[in-house]
């Protein structure tokens, strides 16, 4: 059963809530310096850039001012006008762009594969091995969150769906998976879960520990794919692509459990 709209209203207001807190890190594209290279990246490939970021500025011979965030969300921006050299997102919003004249056209480059995850908080260990298994722990818990408009949400309408939990997680759904979270523990057994892309999973913190990926057979693969923009640096983005197709960003990939 997929989740009613009126939950994914509330939680694309929970969204904008949940980037704020991590407001302090995050370039914006729109505030690039002349001669930046811009980047939209995808927070799914988010870890893995930082590992390669300084060594990529530095081959490119230019600063990067590079933007994270939810794909569609970037997408927003790109629609309204707003100039890129590289969008690095899921091949649907990148084929959506080129389609309209912000993504060249035959650019997209596939640069990772991304699985579904499972983060807790409050308990050390949880059994989600097995759909049965996940089914239980979903229904144990006092809160499931997850993303309305990132690219982990197929997997959760799959997973609902399939699972047949939908209607009875309804009002255990509170808010985002955070980004920095310093909430208190809850009490024992009253553990939260959120669903999300297990390169966002991993690096959470305030008691978050990442439990596992979504078992295989309710997967949706997520893809992170590379656009030029229309109105950027085609050569520097060519350059920046084939850099991130090579064997540097393979350790990062790998420590976030990604692959090619």
């Amino acid at each position: 059963m997929r989740i009613p709209a009126s939950i994914g209203a509330f939680f694309v207001a929970a969204i904008l809530l949940s980037g704020a807190a991590c407001a302090q890190d995050q370039e914006k594209v729109a505030t690039a310096k002349p001669g930046d290279m811009r980047l939209f990246i995808s927070n799914g490939l988010r870890e893995p850039f930082k590992t390669v970021r300084a060594e990529a500025e530095k081959l490119i011979g230019r600063p990067f001012t590079v933007e994270y965030g939810a794909s569609r969300g970037m997408q927003t921006q790109i629609e309204a006008g707003q100039a890129f050299d590289i969008a690095i997102l899921t091949p649907d919003v990148i084929a959506d762009m080129a389609s309209k004249g912000k993504v060249v056209p035959g650019s997209s480059t596939d640069l990772a594969h991304v699985p579904v995850a499972i983060g807790v908080r409050g308990l050390s260990k949880i059994d989600i091995g097995t759909p049965a298994a996940l089914k239980a722990a979903l229904l144990g818990a006092r809160k499931v969150g997850f993303s309305a408009i990132g690219a982990s949400r197929p997997t959760v309408d799959n997973t609902f769906s399939k699972l047949g939990v939908g209607d009875v997680l309804k009002d255990k759904i509170v808010g985002t998976p955070p980004t920095h979270d310093t909430t208190p523990m809850p009490p024992e057994g009253q553990y939260d879960i959120v669903i999300n892309l297990v390169s966002e999973i991993l690096p959470l913190t305030g008691g978050w520990s990442y439990a596992g990926n979504v078992p295989k057979e309710l997967q949706v693969p997520v893809t992170m794919s590379a656009g030029i923009g229309t109105q950027g640096d085609a050569v520097a983005a060519r350059k920046l692509i084939t850099f991130l197709q090579g064997p540097a960003i393979e350790a990062g990939l790998k420590s976030n459990n990604m692959s090619r």
